[in-house]
C-alpha cells in the first residue's frame, strides 16, 4: 500500500473517467500503453461509487494474477453490494489468503446464496480442520448449489480425502444425475484405488443414469483407465438409434455433451449423423436443448464447429444460449477461425452479455488486426466498466 498517496487517494477515486480518458488519449496519440498508470487505474476502481466498475476491477485483478492488491481486496469484503462480496471472495481463495477466514466464515453464516457459493469454494482452497467442517456442513443442506460447491471444496482438500464420505454422498443423491455428474468432475483430483473400485460398481449398476456413466468412464480415463470406452460408444449410439423422434432428440445431446468427449472422440459416422440432425433441425429445436447442442457441437471435429452458426441464427437467443455460445467460440478445441464471431456480442443490446463477451475475449490472443477493432470500443463505449476490461486486453496483448 505504500506506493499510494493517501492524500489525493480519495480525489484520484472519484475521477476515474478522467483518469480513464487520459490513459486512452495517451494510447491514442502515441499508439503507447502506460501499464503503470492502468494498474493505478484498477486500485482506484475497487473504490469507486459504481458497483460495476467493483466488480470488474476485482475480477481483472483476479484474471491478472495481480496478488500485490491482495490487502485492497480484504477491504471489500465489507462491500455494500453482494457481488462484489462474492467476487472478492473468489479473488482472496485464488491468493490462498488464509488471513480472511474468520471475515468469510461470519459472511458465509449471514449472506446470501452467492457469496455463500463464493466462500464455499475459498474453504476448499484454504485446507484445515475448521473449512472441512464448514464444507460437511454445507452438504447436509437441501440447497443444489451449496452441496455442488462443498463437494468440490472436499475434492480439493488432498490431505485428507474420505472415501467413504464421497461414496455416501453421490449414493445418497444418485436419483438427481446432474448434480451426481458435477460431484464426479470433481473427483480428478483424487487419487485413491478405492474411488477406482467405486466408479467401476456405479458404471456397471443397470439402474444408473447414463449420464453418470459417462462422467464415471471419463474420471476413470483421466486415470488412464480405458477398457469402458466402448461401453460408452455403445450408450451413445443407443440414443442415435431414437433420433427418428425428435422429441427424444433432447437426451441425444445431453449424453452427446458430456465431457467425456472432449477427450475420448465420438465416431466419425456418429459425429456427421449429429451434425446431420443439428443442420436439419435447429431452428425447430426448444430452448432446453439449444445448452446442450452447443456443447455437443464442440464435442464434434472442428470440420463441424460452423454448426454453431446455425443457433446464431435463432431469433431471441437468451442470455444464457449467448453466454453458451461464447464460452464455445474461445474453447481450446474449437476452431480458432470462428472466434471473430466473439465480436457479435459486443454490439449485444444487453449490457451484461456485452461484459461477458470482453471477459471471454481476455482469454484468447490477439492478432494485432482484431486487438485494433477491440480497441475502437474504447470510443463507443460509455460505460467506465466496459472500457476497463478493454484496456486489460490490451495490457494483456502489449
Amino acid at each position: 500500500m505504500r506506493d499510494i498517496d493517501f492524500g489525493n487517494f480519495n480525489q484520484a477515486v472519484s475521477n476515474i473517467n478522467v483518469l480513464l480518458d487520459n490513459l486512452i488519449r495517451k494510447r491514442l496519440s502515441n499508439n503507447v500503453f502506460d501499464k503503470d498508470k492502468f494498474l493505478s487505474i484498477l486500485k482506484f476502481s475497487l473504490f469507486s461509487e459504481d458497483k460495476n466498475l467493483r466488480k470488474v476491477a476485482v475480477k481483472l485483478i483476479r484474471r491478472l494474477r495481480l496478488w500485490d492488491f491482495g490487502e485492497y481486496l480484504k477491504l471489500l469484503l465489507n462491500d455494500p453490494d453482494a457481488t462484489v462480496r462474492a467476487v472478492t471472495i473468489l479473488a482472496l481463495a485464488q491468493m490462498k489468503d488464509s488471513d480472511s477466514f474468520e471475515k468469510i466464515k461470519d459472511l458465509y453464516f449471514k449472506d446470501v446464496n452467492a457469496v455463500k457459493i463464493a466462500a464455499l469454494m475459498y474453504f476448499g482452497v484454504i485446507e484445515n480442520s475448521e473449512s472441512r467442517n464448514m464444507l460437511l456442513e454445507a452438504l447436509n443442506t437441501n440447497n443444489e448449489d451449496l452441496k455442488e460447491n462443498a463437494f468440490q471444496g472436499l475434492a480439493w482438500h488432498t490431505n485428507y480425502q474420505d472415501i467413504d464420505l464421497i461414496k455416501d454422498v453421490i449414493l445418497k443423491d444418485i436419483g438427481n444425475y446432474n448434480l451426481v455428474c458435477k460431484y464426479i468432475k470433481s473427483l480428478s483430483t483424487v487419487n485413491n484405488p478405492a474411488l477406482i473400485v467405486f466408479l467401476e460398481d456405479l458404471i456397471l449398476k443397470r439402474e444408473v443414469n447414463d449420464n453418470i456413466v459417462l462422467t464415471s468412464i471419463y474420471i476413470l480415463y483421466l486415470k488412464n483407465i480405458t477398457k469402458y470406452l466402448l461401453l460408452a460408444d455403445s450408450i451413445l449410439i443407443k440414443y442415435l438409434k431414437n433420433s427418428d423422434d425428435i422429441n427424444k432428440h433432447y437426451f441425444l445431446y445431453e449424453i452427446a455433451s458430456n465431457i467425456l468427449w472432449e477427450t475420448k472422440k465420438i465416431n466419425s459416422s456418429d459425429q456427421y449423423k449429429m451434425s446431420k440432425l443439428i443442420s436439419d433441425f435447429s431452428l425447430y429445436y426448444k430452448e432446453r436443448e439449444i445448452k446442450y447442442i452447443v456443447r455437443t457441437i464442440k464435442n464434434l471435429n472442428p470440420v463441424f464447429h460452423n454448426l454453431i452458426l446455425k443457433i446464431m441464427e435463432r431469433n431471441n437467443l437468451t442470455i444464457d444460449t449467448k453466454s453458451e455460445i461464447m464460452s464455445f467460440l474461445v474453447h481450446k478445441n474449437v476452431d480458432k477461425n470462428l472466434r471473430v464471431l466473439m465480436f457479435e456480442f459486443l454490439n449485444d443490446s444487453d449490457l451484461y452479455i456485452r461484459e461477458l463477451a470482453l471477459f471471454n475475449l481476455l482469454s484468447i490472443n490477439f492478432t494485432k488486426s482484431d486487438l485494433v477493432y477491440v480497441e475502437e470500443y474504447l470510443y463507443r463505449y460509455q460505460e467506465l466498466h466496459l472500457k476497463l476490461i478493454i484496456l486489460a486486453i490490451i495490457y494483456l496483448n502489449s
